[in-house]
């Protein structure tokens, strides 16, 4: 999140209808659009959500586009005064948020053939709901890690999604209490036990160390780079080849 000028004209305003913890640290955002808005996204986009005075986060699209004009999102606060608190803090003491026009192509079209394996940390499922959500989804193969089991706050949703579309769900924790039942580890080392085919498409969905580490060792596995996509990746934030 970083700071920037006020609500550019290009964003609109919403209302916020919901802003909830779902565990310690991870809120459930909900906006609503105007009445009347042509906003609309594909499933697996991201936008920026402003606030009033200039604050600014890229925040992946949790809903499908059939939930419009209700827009979700998962915010990870990292600590009370960090940014992502005082966008949450915007949330409940104002009720108006902006979003930015959708941006981001891991959307379905990208993948509309082949195996798709899809890589995802913490609050990095947010897109993977929206594409499971969508009226276009398809099966695919889904490892969602997170540090402790607690922090599996989307779990249930994800189990029913990936059942409709054919999908199979792999939860990993790296950290796990003694009732965790399931992979322990990092996600991208248990989809690779499972020896992906080398011609395998893989969507990667976290922040910039979780998605340059799990690059690099799909690449070193034999993944050609060209099979590997995030939006990270496209935006330059990730070196889309070479290690």
């Amino acid at each position: 999140m970083s700071r920037g000028l006020p609500l550019s004209e290009s964003c609109i305003r919403t209302n916020v209808v919901r802003c909830a913890p779902l565990d310690h640290h991870i809120y459930h955002l909900v906006v609503r659009l105007p009445q009347n808005s042509d906003w609309s996204f594909l499933a697996g986009q991201y936008c920026l959500v402003s606030t009033d005075d200039g604050m600014h986060c890229p925040l992946s699209i949790a809903s499908s586009p059939e939930t419009l004009p209700e827009i979700s999102f998962f915010v990870r606060v990292a600590g009370a005064g960090s940014l992502a608190d005082q966008l949450i803090r915007a949330a409940q003491d104002n009720g108006i948020l902006g979003v930015s026009p959708p941006m981001g192509a891991c959307t379905w079209p990208r993948f509309s053939s082949g195996d798709l394996w899809i890589i995802a940390g913490g609050t990095g499922i947010a897109p993977v709901l929206s594409l499971l959500a969508s009226k276009d989804a398809r099966p695919c193969r889904i490892f969602w890690g997170v540090r402790h089991d607690q922090e599996l706050f989307a779990h249930d949703m994800l189990s029913d999604l990936a059942d409709k579309v054919g999908a199979e769900y792999v939860p990993v924790v790296e950290q796990p209490s003694a009732q965790w039942v399931g992979e322990i580890g990092q996600p991208h080392q248990v989809a690779l036990a499972h020896q992906p085919p080398k011609m395998t498409r893989f969507l990667l969905a976290g922040g910039p160390p979780m998605v340059h580490a799990v690059r690099t060792a799909l690449v070193n596995f034999g993944i050609a780079p060209t099979n590997i996509h995030s939006d990270l990746i496209d935006l330059g934030q990730i070196p889309s080849t070479g290690l």
